[in-house]
């Protein structure tokens, strides 16, 4: 990249903070998204011995409750901009994975209805994000920084699935991180969603003290 006389992806790309902010939390909302549509339907078949026609109306109220905020997601970005939206899906996806975690165990429509929380974060992370990193990026690193933003999207889903697929099979804990979940077989779901918080509270975090608005960029530029 440093050697080429034309790049692919420009080194300087790297050097714009709230590009690189965006991209980090990003990765970080997306991988703890795929990592619970990873988990949740072996957790299903695992805990509650589900069917596979049971996992999946089990998983239903989560998925719709994605496609029904994707079609105001658009919408509220522009209604509200892109950063606010982004902050407030970072900590719907927060709560969302406490609840998940704190339901683990219980009664299989009571952890359904759980879902919905963290999964209708996830277009609203998507379309946020994306919208952050079109006003940041110029008109000539649009096509090169989205590209970007899709690839590590794609490589993080991979990335959660192995870490947490690897997890589940060499940890059985006895007991869940969470103070208010249940104590039964589903220790090990229990913790990995509270692991999935944490994240989300760092990324939230970094996103928030490091990620500067036009506006502030602005006043602080001499």
């Amino acid at each position: 990249m440093k050697k080429a006389k034309d790049p692919f992806i420009p080194p300087h790309l790297f050097k714009n903070s709230n590009y690189v902010v965006t991209l980090l939390v990003s990765f970080i909302s997306v991988a703890c998204l795929f990592g619970l549509m990873f988990s949740v339907p072996i957790m299903l078949r695992d805990v509650y011995e589900l069917s596979t026609l049971q996992i999946g109306l089990a998983m239903f109220p989560g998925a719709m409750s994605a496609a029904l905020i994707g079609r105001k997601g658009g919408q509220l970005v522009d209604q509200k901009g892109s950063r606010m939206i982004f902050l407030v899906s970072l900590l719907l996806l927060l709560t969302g994975f406490l609840v998940v975690s704190t339901t683990v165990g219980t009664h299989p429509v009571i952890f359904s209805l759980s879902l919905v929380f963290p999964m209708m974060c996830f277009p609203l992370v998507q379309s946020s994000g994306a919208d952050l990193l079109a006003g940041i990026l110029s008109q000539k690193e649009t096509g090169v920084g989205m590209g970007v933003f899709n690839l590590l999207n794609f490589v993080s889903g991979a990335l959660s699935g192995a870490l947490v697929g690897k997890v589940l099979d060499i940890y059985r804990p006895d007991y869940p991180l969470n103070p208010l979940g249940v104590i039964d077989s589903g220790a090990v779901y229990s913790n990995v969603f509270i692991v999935f918080m944490v994240l989300i509270l760092v990324g939230f975090i970094v996103f928030k003290f490091f990620h500067h608005s036009p506006l502030q960029t602005k006043t602080e530029s001499p």
